[in-house]
């Protein structure tokens, strides 16, 4: 007795069809356990063994990653773990109890001759777990010298009769052609072939009018010319079928699609005759319950849309068939919606939407107009959701698609499902990188999250920060952070903004072109409020790392900064432009910071030339706020060794200051250069 305690088929998970099957099962009372793993292509596994060539692990290699990961599997006799190393997959296997490995290179349906073969590859593999005794196999040690003859297995084949007719006779499919015809007739019907299937019907009739399949063709011609739409052809053959197979199992399909061809074609009478005989004849089958569908439309298009409704509410709750069903449920939420009955409407698309989804994309044109019919009353979820059962099961692009994407999006986001409409808004973006309606879905995508004007400060910096967290690798996250750095920058948090220097430059410049200049504005609002604070460090290395160009207003701070922190390059440059200043005081206060400046860098040449302009501007405006001239311009001459200019300046320092202590080392210097010159003036 074997018993199946686990199936794992793990084609939806693996890129390359890999199934892997786990069975249990006892035989003699001794409990043992299967693994058959077998892939499209070949693979290796190779058995690990030890000292006492006992398998104690096997090892399978593929040669493609899977799309999913799996979790390890264990029971009694095996633990099985997956694993991914660079473009391989592995499966290991580690027994606890006794384990073999077989390779299964023969299929025996195909195969009739077998051999014993020790290979190392192969496209399936099938492990043995158990206990003691190894179950159903008998494995003999043979001699080194032993030969592997083949055996076949040909003469042990049962015999094969074939195909029988009604009568139980056998069919000699050898001799009639139309057997082949008959199977291509099916594959051009299941492939809406309708034309083909029909013209290869009637070559088939005409070579061969007594076929035994002749029910069959004619039944299938009466399925296409159904779904053609061609009621006259169909009518005429309907009449040959119901007359000659009256007892067929295949009748109340038949009636079903004679009734509403006289129904297409106005032919009300008729056609209730035949809706009669399919309901009071066949009330059971399924074809009884499309019977009905197809009587509602009758009865909605002669203008009785609530008898109508009636007919599709028994198909619905009486049929088995799930498109029947699923029919008669849109049909249903037509109704409603026409009759601004949106909640029953829901109720009967959210049954197709949960049971039978594809069915949406089946009758995708039709699935449009309710999606838009659904927005159009603000039922934006239940719109995105029909959309997306229509797009998601889409066989093959079509024009529509792209429309649709963006509409399930916009609706998501309507609807208040933020995760659901990004994920789409992202698809979009992704398939469809120059598409029509790329602005759209940006300014949809960014609308998610940025677009609550009624958020504080604080808010808005907390929902910016879960974001950047939530999404890192998204523009979502990029969007958020040039966000967070603005709304700082816009309230004074200046060195929070500086601190996201290195990040905001990482932004794509193309979206986020204006960097840099939230970058300058933060770093030149910094500057004016350390001027404020007489934060002088800070000035200096806020001019030292950027480029900052402030009003000149804050000339006179950033000056003191700079020249207090020793920083007389930029002292020098801030003082510069004001030299030309046509308000004489303003051009003397900034002529002497200018040449205090140049004095603490040694450039006395360039003291001198300035201080003799403000000398000459202070003698005529007689003013007394700039007379430190005249001791710079005495220091500079001294240390130029220009002793004629020190004589000179000598005077004027003693006309201006008198005799004061804090000038007796200028005049300790004359006294010393008069020595020198042994002159006793």
């Amino acid at each position: 007795m074997i018993v199946k305690v686990v199936a794992l088929l793990l084609t939806p998970f693996f890129l390359f069809g890999l199934e892997l099957t786990v069975e249990g099962g006892k035989e003699n009372n001794q409990p043992f356990s299967i693994i058959h793993i077998k892939d499209k292509k070949n693979f290796l596994c190779e058995r690990i063994r030890n000292d006492f060539d006992q398998t104690v692990q096997v090892i399978c290699a593929f040669s493609q990653r899977p799309s999913q990961s799996l979790r390890p599997i264990n029971n009694n006799f095996f633990k099985i773990s997956f694993a991914t190393k660079g473009s391989h997959y592995f499966i290991t296997i580690t027994p606890h109890k006794k384990m073999k490995l077989y390779p299964m290179i023969f299929d025996l349906k195909e195969t009739h001759t077998i051999f014993n073969a020790d290979v190392s590859v192969s496209k399936a593999w099938t492990l043995v777990g158990y206990e003691d005794e190894l179950p159903f196999i008998r494995e003999e040690k043979l001699p080194a010298t032993a030969i592997n003859f083949p055996v076949t297995t040909r003469d042990k084949e049962l015999p094969f009769v074939g195909g029988l007719d009604l009568k139980g006779n056998p069919i000699h499919i050898s001799k009639i052609k139309d057997v082949s015809d008959y199977l291509a007739i099916k594959r051009y019907y299941k492939a809406k072939d309708y034309e083909t299937a029909l013209s290869l019907v009637d070559d088939v009739l005409k070579a061969y009018p007594d076929s035994v399949f002749k029910s069959e063709l004619l039944l299938y011609k009466i399925r296409s010319y159904h779904f053609l739409d061609n009621s006259d052809d169909l009518l005429s053959i309907a009449k040959v079928y119901l007359r000659d197979y009256a007892s067929d199992e295949n009748i109340p399909e038949v009636l079903a699609y004679t009734a509403k061809a006289y129904s297409d074609m106005g032919l009300y009478t008729d056609s209730d005759y035949f809706f009669e005989r399919l309901f009071d004849e066949h009330p059971e089958n399924k074809f009884a319950h499309l019977g009905m569908i197809y009587k509602a439309q009758q009865l909605d298009s002669a203008g009785n849309a609530k008898k109508a409704l009636t007919y599709y509410e028994k198909a619905f709750y009486t049929t088995q068939d799930i498109e029947i069903a699923s029919m008669a449920a849109f049909k249903m939420s037509e109704y409603y919606l026409e009759h601004n009955k949106v909640t029953m409407a829901q109720k009967y698309v959210n049954k197709i939407l949960d049971a039978n989804s594809p069915y949406f994309s089946q009758h995708y044109q039709a699935a449009l107009d309710m999606a838009m019919a659904f927005s159009d009353h603000l039922k934006y979820e239940t719109a995105a959701r029909i959309v997306g059962a229509t797009y998601s099961k889409n066989p093959a692009s079509r024009d529509e698609d792209e429309k649709m994407l963006k509409d399930q999006g916009i609706w998501l986001a309507k609807a208040g499902k933020k995760e659901e409409a990004l994920f789409i808004f992202n698809k979009y973006l992704n398939d469809y990188k120059y598409g029509m309606f790329v602005d759209a879905v940006q300014e949809a995508k960014d609308a998610l999250f940025f677009e609550n004007a009624d958020m504080n400060v604080s808010a808005k910096l907390a929902e910016y920060n879960t974001l950047i967290q939530t999404y890192p690798n998204d523009s979502i996250g990029d969007k958020a952070l040039y966000k967070k750095a603005r709304l700082l920058c816009d309230n004074g948090h200046f060195q929070e903004v500086l601190d996201l220097n290195s990040s905001l430059h990482q932004l794509d410049p193309t979206e986020f072109n204006d960097v840099d200049n939230v970058i300058q504005e933060a770093a030149e609002g910094l500057m004016r409020t350390s001027l404020k604070a007489k934060a002088c460090r800070q000035v200096i290395a806020l001019s030292e790392m950027y480029s900052i160009t402030l009003s000149s207003e804050w000339d006179r701070d950033i000056f003191e900064c700079a020249f207090k922190g020793g920083n007389y390059a930029l002292a020098k440059t801030t003082a510069t432009p004001h030299l030309k200043e046509k308000d004489i005081d303003s051009r003397m206060a900034w002529l002497l910071r200018y040449i205090k400046t140049d004095f603490q860098t040694g450039n006395y040449t360039e003291v001198v030339r300035a201080a003799k302009e403000l000398v000459t501007l202070v003698s005529m405006q007689k003013s007394a706020a700039y007379n430190e001239v005249y001791r710079l311009l005495f220091d500079a001459y001294q240390r130029l060794g220009d002793d004629s200019g020190m004589i000179r300046t000598i005077v004027d320092v003693e006309n201006t200051f008198g005799l004061v202590y804090k000038d007796s080392e200028r005049y300790t210097k004359m006294v010393a250069l008069a020595q020198r010159k042994k002159d006793d003036h």
